[in-house]
């Protein structure tokens, strides 16, 4: 969402972090199957134009979920991992490594897209599952916390020695790449003898879907610090969780490197009760269509 505000300031947004039930990428496909089912039954009342697939886990597993239960819903369905693709095929990279949660590493969502738009290089796909754990911990900038997300990093980008480009697989590690870029140029510097390429899918997908029939007559972005910092905190969003909501503001706002205020709680066993969305124990009703909207799953 950080970087289609950016790119579509004016478009209208929902948000829900399912993060109740994380992490998504040890579970199995029926448990990601079914929240998936859930989450679009209750997006779908929104009346949006376009729900993402933001969660890769969701989109390698239970993709073709989301286009069942999204059929005749009235919105296009997007995912990270096929624009991602396409960018790669029509690039000159010569091999590609997947950092990803290791549901996506095992479905190996991102080769069978690659293979599928006839890529030749070289993909290797690796599962990190410390990274997501240590992101959402909310002890971000403690000392052992900080020891311990370098390390893993260390030790997953050991496994991707000597490739050309790195896809940041998960939604949560593009909040890693400064992390990633220094490990790169110094420790690991002997491993990678090239220039290595860090792909954020969100920024492909921020492009596509600009330039899209949907939305391209949303006027282009102030590109400042300031503005962007401001429309993430902007009244055309709107930003649930089925977690904390305290938890989610303080983790979310570490990342993003400035404060998110208005987040909004939503139980888990009301998802699939799309009528009224719960906050303690007052019911509020739905919002009004956006147009244009999109949705985050």
């Amino acid at each position: 969402m950080r970087q289609l505000v950016a790119t579509m300031p004016a478009t209208d947004f929902v948000y829900l972090g399912d993060t109740a039930r994380l992490p998504y990428g040890n579970r199995s496909r029926t448990e990601v199957a079914t929240f998936v089912e859930e989450i679009i039954g209750f997006l779908a009342d929104f009346k949006l134009d376009a729900v993402i697939m933001a969660c890769n886990t969701s989109a390698a597993l239970a993709h073709d979920v989301a286009v069942r239960r999204s059929a005749g819903a009235g919105f296009d369905l997007f995912n990270l991992i096929e624009p991602m693709a396409q960018y790669i095929a029509e690039s000159n990279i010569g091999s590609v490594g997947v950092m990803a949660t290791l549901a996506t590493a095992k479905s190996h969502a991102f080769a069978r897209a690659l293979t599928a738009l006839n890529f030749g290089g070289a993909i290797l796909e690796i599962g990190c599952p410390k990274l997501v754990p240590l992101i959402e911990s909310g002890s971000l900038g403690q000392a052992a916390v900080e020891a311990e997300l370098d390390q893993a990093l260390h030790k997953y980008l050991l496994e991707l020695a000597g490739v050309d480009a790195i896809i940041l697989g998960c939604t949560h590690f593009p909040f890693l790449q400064k992390r990633i870029e220094v490990l790169l140029a110094g420790p690991l510097k002997p491993y990678f003898p090239g220039t290595v390429a860090i792909l954020d899918p969100a920024v492909v997908l921020s492009k596509k879907m600009k330039a899209s029939v949907l939305f391209k007559a949303i006027p282009d972005a102030v590109a400042t610090a300031e503005a962007n910092e401001a429309s993430l905190n902007a009244e055309n969003i709107e930003i649930f969780t089925t977690g904390a909501a305290q938890s989610f503001i303080h983790t979310a706002s570490y990342c993003l490197g400035h404060e998110l205020l208005k987040v909004r709680h939503i139980r888990v066993k009301h998802l699939i009760a799309a009528e009224k969305i719960w906050q303690g124990d007052h019911a509020l009703p739905l919002s009004p269509a956006f147009v244009p909207s999109i949705s985050f799953a």
